[in-house]
């Protein structure tokens, strides 16, 4: 898996260096003593900005502010953090920026409120449509809410009706977005309706698995390969729902036997349509298409039941996606350099003439109904094949997975059993450690600090949570990455 903290995007604003890193960690670490320290984390890290105020270091600033704001200290301290980040930001733009969450976190859930002078200092002119835009949100939320109590209503006798409750109640889950006030008046009711099958409702959640599970094996016998793959992916994606930790309720129903049957139907279908759809695409063909070659292209593999399917220059890869003609070429023209930069830093290739499959879904839900349970991840390795989900991006970044993900692949034919944070902390290594797709080696000496600062801060200094990683029994798996980095 290729997974990364919730709020590693700020990071990236940072632009510090290693050393940087490093210091600001120790300077972080000591002066309010070690960590083990019982005071809370949030704490630690705003008394190490204070610090770094004083000594003028506006990057460390940022930094122990950013870190303090990730443990959400609660919103009285959440609202003077950062009014501390747009007060000791050097950039405007990005102060700006601060300053739109400062005011939503100001604002009740009338749309009105008195933000700080510090933060409408900091948005200028852009007050007034920040605050039109709030506002607005208000209203939205308002309606979405009188629209899933009359599905509610509704629902009682028409049950398709849930499905619309579910869809409002996700629509204005994202409108909450960082405002306290809207959380407390709004978010409960939403949590509430993102529940669509209650008990009394748990014979539609059958009868729709049944109906699915028709389609399948109905359409595989007819040879209706495409729609096979459709609802067979359907069914393994929701017993890859019902097989995620961490879930806001109980699964409805039983779903044994669900996903065996729609992965046995995904394979026979595939395995079928693979030989009735003739050669995949070259890399040659690819770049030798017309702009109407591309566009009907655009117009013909737009989802997975038929994928667009190419092979790597000498074959040691097949890539399916549905992702658009840019993706395939790009991930056909690159995928063999990683495979090669990894068969250099292994020392060996253990898949001669055994040919890795690709999948690039544009979703969450592509990687479920390929299995995926780890609602975060950007990937996952199984085998030969290698799920990746790309959205926004470009080849170079989806290149930075796909080496995660190979690298997966290598350590499970070369080094079978090894930990949970071995094999996570070197896929995130090599992921990182080049320059670009053309690189031929990794740089033996690079390393992020960004990893071992989450690293220390989340304990793992101390024996106790040290040994819970080490024999692979710590609470969040994510911890992986970073601590094995």
């Amino acid at each position: 898996m290729y997974g990364v903290t919730v709020d590693s995007g700020f990071v990236s604003l940072l632009s510090l260096s290693l050393p940087l890193l490093l210091v600001g960690s120790l300077a972080f670490a000591q002066g309010e003593g070690d960590l083990s320290s019982r005071e809370p984390i949030w704490k630690r890290a705003r008394n190490a900005a204070t610090r770094t105020i004083k000594a003028g270091d506006k990057a460390g600033t940022r930094m122990h502010l950013l870190e303090a704001l990730r443990w959400k200290p609660g919103r009285d301290i959440e609202g003077e953090l950062l009014e501390l980040l747009i007060t000791h930001e050097p950039d405007e733009a990005v102060a700006a920026l601060w300053a739109l969450r400062g005011l939503e976190h100001a604002m009740d859930a009338t749309g009105r409120g008195r933000a700080p002078e510090v933060v409408t200092d900091a948005l200028g002119p852009l007050d007034a449509a920040a605050r039109a835009a709030y506002q607005a949100r208000v209203a939205a939320l308002t309606e979405l809410e009188r629209l899933r109590t009359n599905a509610r209503r509704a629902a009682r006798r028409d049950p398709a009706q849930l499905l619309m409750i579910e869809w409002a109640a996700e629509t204005a889950r994202l409108l909450l977005s960082n405002a306290p006030a809207l959380h407390q008046t709004f978010g409960p009711s939403i949590e509430q309706d993102l529940r669509p099958f209650p008990a009394a409702e748990r014979d539609l959640a059958k009868r729709t698995i049944d109906a699915i599970s028709k389609v399948a094996r109905t359409a595989l016998s007819k040879g209706d390969y495409e729609d096979a793959i459709r609802a067979g992916r359907i069914l393994v994606g929701l017993n890859a729902q019902a097989n995620t930790k961490g879930l806001r309720s109980d699964v409805p129903i039983s779903l044994s036997g669900v996903g065996e049957l729609g992965r046995s139907t995904v394979a026979n279908a595939r395995k079928k349509l693979r030989a009735r759809r003739g050669e995949p695409f070259t890399l040659e063909e690819l770049e030798l298409m017309t702009d109407v070659e591309r566009a009907d292209f655009e117009d013909t593999y737009t989802e997975f039941g038929f994928p667009a399917v190419a092979v790597s220059p000498t074959g040691k890869y097949r890539i399916e996606t549905s992702c658009g003609y840019e993706t395939l070429l790009g991930v056909t023209d690159t995928v063999e350099l990683h495979h090669d930069r990894l068969v250099g830093w292994f020392g060996q290739d253990p898949f001669e003439g055994r040919q890795g499959i690709v999948r690039i879904v544009p979703d969450i839900n592509g990687l479920e109904a390929e299995g995926g349970t780890k609602w975060w991840a950007g990937g996952f390795q199984g085998g030969d094949t290698t799920v990746i989900r790309f959205v926004l991006g470009n080849i170079e970044g989806l290149g930075r997975i796909l080496t995660h993900e190979l690298t997966h692949r290598f350590d499970g034919a070369i080094y079978r059993g090894m930990p949970a944070w071995s094999v996570e902390g070197r896929a995130s290594w090599t992921g990182a450690a080049y320059g670009w797709s053309g690189d031929t080696d990794f740089v033996d000496d690079f390393a992020t600090g960004g990893s071992m600062h989450d690293a220390l801060v989340r304990g793992y200094l101390g024996e106790g949570k040290l040994k819970d990683i080490l024999n692979g029994e710590n609470e969040r798996y994510r911890d992986n990455y970073t601590f094995g980095y």
